[in-house]
């Protein structure tokens, strides 16, 4: 195991460690009924954030795997090449005026002269982290998707997120909804760092 899966082994553990914590917190004996279902209901963004969280950093340490092999540009696949130039010169930005459309062909220019590949570990959900989302940021950076199983899940834990999240707050809190959330957010975890393993194992990312 290199020293970026070994990393993403351990963020898994980490998380793993603190949703047990949170979860122990809302069933403590010693909590008032009013205590309780406050932590119940904002445990729901916290198990979010966990995900959002493992799901963001995970790929930062697949994308300082792919900068640590020093590949040129003519090496990786077109759909990494096409997100990193996106994301170093907006390539989706509609440019008018002549001068910025200018200044646009120079950065593009610049960017296919470099004689190493890079790629931004910047890693954009928009906050919105289901499984379509997911699976979208995955496939630009070469990875397969996630098992569709999870697109269920995903898509309930985000409902419930923004659901408290926007003080709507309509929908039940309980502790049987927290074990389901908790285990949604685990098994997506899980599944992510495989599909990851995957990836850096296989070189999914180089041309064939």
């Amino acid at each position: 195991m290199n020293n970026f899966i070994s990393n993403i082994s351990e963020l898994i553990l980490f998380y793993e460690a603190e949703i047990s914590q949170l979860k122990k917190i809302a069933v403590n004996a010693k909590l008032e009924a009013l205590e309780r279902n406050l932590i119940i209901k904002y445990s729901i963004p916290i198990l979010y954030s966990h995900w959002e969280g493992f799901f963001v950093k995970s790929l930062v340490e697949y994308v300082n795997f792919i900068n640590s092999q020093s590949i040129g540009l003519g090496e990786v696949k077109d759909e990494l090449l096409a997100h990193c130039l996106d994301e170093k010169v907006n390539i989706r930005n509609s440019r008018y005026d002549f001068g910025k459309m200018k200044q646009h062909a120079l950065n593009i220019k610049s960017f296919f002269q470099q004689s190493r590949f890079y790629l931004s570990t910047r890693i954009d959900t928009k906050s919105n982290l289901n499984y379509k989302n997911a699976n979208n940021i995955l496939n630009r950076l070469c990875l397969n998707n996630l098992p569709v199983t999870r697109e269920k899940g995903l898509s309930k834990l985000l409902m419930y997120r923004n659901n408290i999240a926007h003080g709507e707050c309509s929908l039940p809190s309980n502790f049987d909804i927290i074990n389901q959330m908790s285990e949604i957010v685990i098994n997506s975890m899980y599944d992510l760092f495989i599909l990851i393993e995957e990836g850096i194992n296989n070189r999914q990312f180089i041309k064939t």
